[in-house]
């Protein structure tokens, strides 16, 4: 099912940022900005906490970690939708950065 498109381009875009270093403070940041939000762009978040370092590489990073959600069947772009997933992920991506 991944050959369908846009899942597998969206998964080639995630891939790049893989090993993208991500700060804990950086995702506490995209947590707190998307508390207060119910929808943002990619482009929206990254331009809003660019002062905390949080850039577009970034925002691809945390996706492709799973700390922050998109829906996967519509084109990722920076016009995209960006949600928190939820804190286990939080968790998980800081434990699984600091493995790597």
């Amino acid at each position: 099912q991944i050959r369908i498109e846009p899942l597998l381009e969206n998964v080639k875009i995630f891939w790049r940022y893989a090993r993208t270093l991500i700060h804990p403070l950086q995702q506490v940041r995209c947590q707190e900005y998307l508390s207060e939000r119910r929808a943002v762009t990619i482009q929206e978040l990254a331009d809003s906490l660019a002062p905390h370092g949080v850039t577009l590489q970034i925002v691809y990073a945390l996706l492709y970690w799973g700390v922050l959600s998109t829906d996967m069947h519509h084109p990722i772009n920076p016009g995209a939708i960006v949600h928190f997933s939820s804190i286990t992920s939080l968790a998980y991506a800081v434990t699984a950065r600091k493995e790597s």
